[in-house]
């Protein structure tokens, strides 16, 4: 039973290997104020600073924005689940960890689908794997995906 999983882990330290990458690049963004927008991933740390410890959405870098979950006009439920994450560890790196994350998951999907439309069968495990291998490659090698999750953080 546990054998015929094992091919997750494929997938698995992709993903893991692709975040620890793209994460590495936004902390060295990050430090040297190279972000696509400095002002923008300062407002969503504070704005998820302070709803994560109590204060509610609040912000005082950018006026003329409601200071509320949809900050700059966006209806974002992942708002509330960012402002979980990141106050389990508040610092600068975690938004852009949290985005890099939830989008290393598609390599589970790309994986998974590659696998089953052009999988192979029991006489022919291979093309399963190269199957699969294709679909992650497809996946967590296309560039504009890397343009989307270096974004700094978008809450979109």
């Amino acid at each position: 039973m546990v054998r015929r999983h094992l091919h997750w882990l494929i997938p698995l330290f992709a993903a893991w290997t692709w975040w620890c990458s793209l994460q590495a690049t936004a902390w060295m963004r990050i430090r040297t104020l190279t972000c696509v927008e400095n002002y923008a991933l300062a407002v969503y740390e504070q704005l998820f600073w302070n709803y994560s410890h109590g204060n509610g959405w609040k912000q005082t870098v950018h006026y003329g924005y409601v200071d509320h979950w949809m900050w700059s006009g966006h209806r974002s439920m992942w708002s509330w689940v960012s402002a979980w994450i990141y106050g389990l560890d508040p610092e600068p790196l975690t938004l852009p960890r949290i985005q890099i994350a939830f989008v290393a998951l598609g390599a589970f999907p790309a994986w998974g689908l590659a696998r089953h439309v052009f999988g192979g069968s029991e006489e022919r495990p291979l093309r399963g794997l190269a199957a699969g291998l294709i679909g992650l490659a497809l996946y967590l090698g296309f560039p504009p995906l890397f343009a989307v999750v270096l974004n700094d953080y978008q809450d979109l």
